[in-house]
């Protein structure tokens, strides 16, 4: 499954496009989880101590926010699902 990355999380990574193994029964929460896991410079910046989305962040599936998703975090993840992750973006005047 494809995970987009954008401003200071890719530079976190060194990457834009992360690749994780699809598996049954995945919801958004175990692919955040598994995803800091895979990636140790990302914890702490997509999910906190209780598992949660840290609140500046936008976390989205299919263009969808996760914070509208019925179910949010114990959302089940298809195959195919494009998720986008946004850290907070500041600047201008």
């Amino acid at each position: 499954m494809e995970i987009n990355l954008y401003a200071t999380l890719r530079s976190l990574v060194g990457q834009k496009k992360l690749e994780l193994a699809w598996q049954p029964d995945l919801t958004l929460r175990g692919l955040l989880t598994r995803l800091t896991e895979s990636y140790p410079s990302l914890q702490g910046k997509i999910l906190d101590g209780d598992g949660s989305i840290v609140s500046h962040v936008r976390v989205f599936v299919n263009g969808r926010d996760a914070v509208f998703l019925p179910e949010g975090l114990d959302a089940q993840i298809a195959p195919g699902d494009k998720i986008d992750i946004f850290p907070p973006i500041g600047g201008g005047e």
